[in-house]
């Protein structure tokens, strides 16, 4: 996918300025690079809205969630539920959201009940975050319901972005 998008991969050294790593405060890539330090997750937020608002579209999937939720680790998951709310909000208040939106879900669930090792057949949360009408009107046509939906959605937005360009 990178390579006919026409940007490069990004390494471990040069992720800081370019790209979010999977580990939103780095404990896990400090665990593996001990030279690279701990990130504030509040400052990852504010400088992902940089990084992102130079593209028509990024995506970001955090899987530690799942990863810790089959390790069934409360603590852990509290810890990253805590990383998740600050790198949140710091996106949120740094992104222009007239112009972009931010749209977080699932393709299952199983943090929910950590009582048990699988994934679940829960609902999963549709959060979309914008200040955008053209956005929001995409969100009312397409009233996503389930996973599939997701797509149509972006694509919804993106013609509707397009109309108005």
């Amino acid at each position: 996918m990178t390579k006919y998008s026409g940007t490069e991969i990004l390494t471990v050294e040069n992720h800081f300025s370019s790209g979010l790593y999977m580990d939103i405060d780095h404990h896990v890539l400090h665990v593996h690079y001990p030279y690279i330090p701990c990130a504030d997750p509040l400052e990852q937020g504010r400088h992902t809205a940089q990084l992102v608002s130079r593209h028509d579209f990024s995506f970001f999937e955090y899987f530690l969630t799942d990863t810790w939720a089959h390790r069934r680790s409360e603590t852990a998951i509290k810890k990253i539920i805590s990383c998740l709310n600050f790198f949140l909000e710091g996106l949120t208040e740094s992104l222009a959201l007239e112009r972009h939106a931010v749209i977080i879900t699932s393709d299952h669930g199983n943090m929910e009940e950590i009582s048990i090792n699988e994934h679940t057949l829960n609902p999963v949360p549709l959060v979309i975050i914008t200040r955008n009408e053209q956005y929001l009107s995409a969100v009312r046509t397409v009233n996503p319901v389930n996973i599939t939906d997701v797509y149509r959605l972006i694509v919804c937005m993106h013609e509707a972005e397009n109309k108005i360009a």
